[in-house]
């Protein structure tokens, strides 16, 4: 839902250019263990965040990220939807992606 108690349903432009910033030059810390249907481990059978980027033009796709539970100091477990693997993002870069993008009131 694009609304939620305490924000408007005022997209904060700001965030979206600092999302698009991070995830352009985004790069896992390390890689984890293979999908496995027991997700809940790793915080991304519901995850914190899902992000879609949509690529246009031909060949027009689209890619959710899972942001999941943090991985104790390393980051935040994170798997690409439908891949076979749950990798760590940096902190830094999970606390980011998975920010606001609503105005508050």
């Amino acid at each position: 839902t694009w609304v939620a108690e305490g924000v408007t349903n005022a997209v904060d432009v700001e965030a979206i250019r600092d999302i698009l910033f991070f995830a352009a030059d985004m790069r896992a810390e390390s890689i984890e263990a293979p999908a496995t249907n027991d997700l809940e481990q790793y915080g991304l059978d519901v995850p914190r965040a899902t992000l879609t980027f949509g690529l246009s033009g031909e060949m027009g796709i689209q890619k959710s990220l899972l942001l999941g539970a943090r991985a104790g100091e390393k980051g935040m477990y994170s798997m690409v939807q439908g891949q076979d693997l749950i990798f760590v993002l940096p902190a830094l870069l999970g606390e980011r992606l998975s920010a606001g993008m609503l105005k508050d009131e």
